[in-house]
């Protein structure tokens, strides 16, 4: 494996996160056929712009990557700290969407 840092510049998340997992090769160290959980630290009910939570357009970009690369079979793995409801989180963040769209289920 080649560890180096790849960073990329601008404003448009969806760009950025995808030409990073493009200059990665990602697709040459997953192999075929994986499982794949994406976990996107929603540990509240509060939306990305709030710093609390990963923002949806980074994984929406991380799920159409891996689809592109006929990775299909994604969940999104995630529960919230105690105290607050993970299914609250995951819609108010965006992610019940993302879901629906992407046809990746929650777990």
């Amino acid at each position: 494996m080649n560890n180096r840092i790849i960073t990329t510049y601008g404003q448009d998340f969806f760009k950025m996160t995808k030409d990073v997992l493009n200059k990665a090769e990602l697709e040459k160290i997953i192999p075929k056929g994986s499982l794949i959980g994406i976990k996107p630290n929603l540990v509240v009910a509060k939306p990305s712009s709030s710093g609390a939570t990963t923002s949806p357009v980074i994984v929406s970009a991380l799920i159409e990557y891996l689809k592109e690369h006929e990775y299909n079979d994604i969940v999104v793995l995630e529960s919230s700290w105690v105290g607050d409801s993970t299914k609250r989180a995951f819609k108010i963040c965006g992610y019940e969407d993302i879901s629906q769209k992407y046809d990746v289920q929650p777990f």
